[in-house]
């Protein structure tokens, strides 16, 4: 029994340290070394890279698109109002325009810049220097900036034919500055001339008067003698 019992325990120790002994040999060894990629591998995984950039390109432009139509999309009040199309105009706004894109066919192309440019871009009192135009039609301008062509200019409140004509025709004559007018000579004064000196007043020579006559000689005037109150003779 006891011989039975030491066999036992002997066979248990040698299990153990086989055991124990292979764990050992199996720590102590190298791990193994990765295998080469084979070209499927390198394939699959470019491929993948390629998949991933493209998702990437596309997410990228569908916000890019996404952002481009939120700006785009502002509020009607915030848009400046279109302005009417030329059938919208009555007949006789018409006929204004029409006048106004044959005058100003009259101007060149770089005329019609410069006026333009004052225009669009020029002061208050820059404008005021165009003739015609004052305080309240550079306003009215203003307002209505951009101007897109000169014949626009006819359209402006307070702009008829007769003011634009006269713009035009200053253009075309080199936009200059109406010259100062002159100022009138003043007129020298001329020296006054001596006053003669009144006379000294001489007293009225006075005429002797006429001997007034009496009552009583007047009235002693000699009596005109009575007719004859004889019958005068008859001749034989």
């Amino acid at each position: 029994m006891i011989r039975q019992l030491l066999a036992a325990a002997s066979l248990a120790t040698l299990a153990a340290l086989s055991s124990s002994a292979s764990a050992q040999d199996k720590s102590t060894k190298p791990a193994a070394k990765p295998a080469a990629p084979t070209t499927e591998k390198i394939a699959d995984s470019t491929k993948k890279a390629a998949d991933s950039i493209k998702k990437t390109a596309d997410s990228a432009a569908k916000s890019a698109k996404e952002a481009t139509k939120e700006s785009a999309k502002e509020p009607a009040a915030k848009k400046p109002a279109p302005k009417p199309a030329a059938e919208e105009l009555s007949a006789s706004d018409k006929a204004l325009l029409a006048h106004g894109e044959k005058e100003a066919a009259k101007l060149s192309p770089a005329q019609q810049s410069k006026l333009l440019a004052l225009v669009n871009s020029g002061e208050q009192k820059d404008l005021i220097t165009i003739p015609g135009i004052g305080e309240s039609k550079s306003a009215h301008i203003i307002a209505k900036r951009p101007v897109a062509k000169v014949a626009d200019l006819i359209m402006i409140d307070g702009i008829g034919e007769s003011t634009f004509d006269g713009i035009v025709k200053w253009v075309d004559a080199g936009m200059k500055s109406p010259e100062p007018s002159a100022k009138p000579e003043t007129a020298k004064p001329e020296p006054a001339k001596a006053e003669p000196a009144p006379a000294k007043d001489k007293a009225p020579a006075t005429k002797p008067a006429k001997p007034v006559k009496p009552a009583a000689a007047a009235e002693e005037k000699p009596a005109a003698a009575p007719e004859s109150t004889k019958p005068a003779k008859k001749k034989s």
